[in-house]
């Protein structure tokens, strides 16, 4: 299971930790339902991890707008495993969206500071 907490904003988050084959950062992510990739992470932490680009990605933003996103491969540490994922370039906060939730229930006390549990089904 992993676990996290319901920050100051109600955004439910959990620590990860991505690397390459050298280097490895722990980070907080926020869950994104509303995001269908795997993960974002910004520029600066995308460049000192050395991660792989891999293409150029359509996304539609919440306001419908579309935007290209480069693609990175990465290894996130998820559920005890390491796990193979595409990672999307952002200039914001890293996001864990739902291809990376595919297959767990989330559960999340929605009060600052609340219990945020993913268990795989």
């Amino acid at each position: 299971m992993i676990t996290g907490i319901v920050n100051d904003a109600l955004e439910a988050t959990v620590r990860v930790v991505v690397q390459n084959d050298e280097r490895a950062h722990e980070c907080i992510a926020v869950i994104d339902t509303g995001f269908s990739g795997f993960l974002t992470l910004p520029t600066p932490l995308i460049r000192a991890l050395g991660l792989s680009w891999l293409c150029l990605q359509d996304g539609t933003l919440a306001d419908g707008t579309v935007h290209l996103f480069d693609v990175y491969s990465g290894v996130i540490h998820w559920d005890g495993h390491a796990r193979s994922i595409e990672i999307e370039e952002v200039d914001a906060e890293p996001l864990i969206g739902m291809a990376l939730l595919r297959d767990f229930c989330i559960t999340a006390d929605v009060i600052e500071g609340g219990a945020v549990s993913i268990r795989r089904l």
